[in-house]
C-alpha cells in the first residue's frame, strides 16, 4: 500500500512539473527523455542548424514545427503552447 501511494504522488508531481513547461523547454525535455540528438529532429526542422537555433532561442518554433513535433513525439500539438497564451513570443508565424 505504501509503495502504491508513493508512486501516485510521484506521478502527480512529475505531471505538474511537465504541465508547467511548453515550447522549446518542453522540446528539450522530450529530447532528453527519449535520448535523442539534434540530428534526429532534422526531418522536422529541415537542417541541423535550424534545430540548434531553435534550441538556443535564436529562432522560434513555427506552427508547422509544432504540428510535426506532435506527430513525432505522439503528443497533442497543444502541449507546446502555454496554458495561458498571453505571451506569444515563443511562436513564429510564417
Amino acid at each position: 500500500m505504501l509503495i502504491h501511494e508513493y508512486e501516485e504522488k510521484k506521478d502527480f508531481a512529475t505531471h505538474m512539473k511537465v504541465s508547467d513547461i511548453y515550447g522549446v523547454e518542453l522540446l528539450k525535455v522530450l529530447i532528453e527523455e527519449t535520448n535523442l540528438k539534434q540530428k534526429d529532429l532534422v526531418p522536422i526542422f529541415k537542417t541541423e542548424s535550424i534545430v540548434s537555433d531553435v534550441l538556443k532561442g535564436k529562432r522560434k518554433l513555427t506552427v508547422e514545427h509544432i504540428q510535426k513535433l506532435g506527430e513525432f513525439f505522439k503528443v497533442s500539438p497543444s502541449v507546446f503552447f502555454p496554458a495561458n497564451p498571453s505571451s506569444k513570443d515563443f511562436l513564429e508565424v510564417a
